[in-house]
């Protein structure tokens, strides 16, 4: 009998400075604000509540290029964004050559901020 599991979606962080915002509340309330803050925070627990970035329940996630790579978007509050590219050494790929986000588990936080109309 095959045992019923399911992946479990990993983040790392791009700097410490992003670790340091999403992992203490005092510093996510002095650089975001304590709205934003309590947003970044619930959307941070949406993704560790689920296998994959497409099964969030809100946020608007979506996949965009930003310079050359690929992100997931996911909108925190009142313009306030966070961009997320793949954590894996060696990303799943379809046969396009775009990231099989079905297969990836492995987020790297690159980026909180104000989002851009191109988004």
């Amino acid at each position: 009998m095959i045992a019923d599991w399911h992946l479990i979606l990993e983040i790392s962080f791009l700097s410490k400075e992003l670790r340091r915002i999403c992992e203490i509340r005092s510093e996510a309330d002095e650089k975001l604000g304590v709205t934003a803050s309590t947003a970044l925070r619930t959307r941070l627990s949406d993704l560790f509540a689920v296998d994959r970035y497409d099964e969030l329940p809100i946020g608007n996630a979506r996949i965009r290029f930003i310079e050359l790579a690929e992100c997931v978007i996911i909108d925190i509050k009142d313009g306030l964004v966070m961009h997320l590219s793949s954590g894996h050494v060696s990303t799943p790929k379809n046969v396009d050559g775009t990231n099989d986000w079905t297969r990836i588990n492995r987020l790297k936080l690159i980026f909180i901020g104000v989002k851009d109309d191109s988004l």
